[in-house]
């Protein structure tokens, strides 16, 4: 078995394109990249303060280190005079909810 003919051609499969999508990815990109960095390495709180028949009540959430917002709170309390703070979560006593 032999070849006939064979010519070549100064052909090539590969097509050259610009693409005009690229700058949507790297905004799209950005924005995730400064979502991860708030979700992940920002602290997120947030404070309620209510006045509810001459009492105040005041709740907090934090996405991380509530260890430290507890300690934070007692010390504006502390400073401003008000009675120390009470965690529903850590009564043992359930009626005590009420109470305070």
């Amino acid at each position: 078995m032999a070849f006939a003919g064979l010519e070549t051609r100064n052909v090539s499969a590969l097509a050259v394109r610009k693409d005009e999508t690229l700058w949507v990815l790297a905004v799209g990109g950005a924005i995730f990249m400064i979502g991860v960095i708030q979700g992940a390495y920002w602290n997120h709180r947030r404070f309620w303060l209510n006045r509810e028949k001459g009492a105040v009540l005041l709740a907090a959430h934090t996405n991380k280190n509530w260890y430290g917002l507890k300690r934070e709170l007692e010390w504006v309390l502390s400073a401003s005079g008000m009675p120390a703070l009470v965690d529903r979560k850590e009564r043992k006593n359930p009626q005590q909810a009420h109470t305070a």
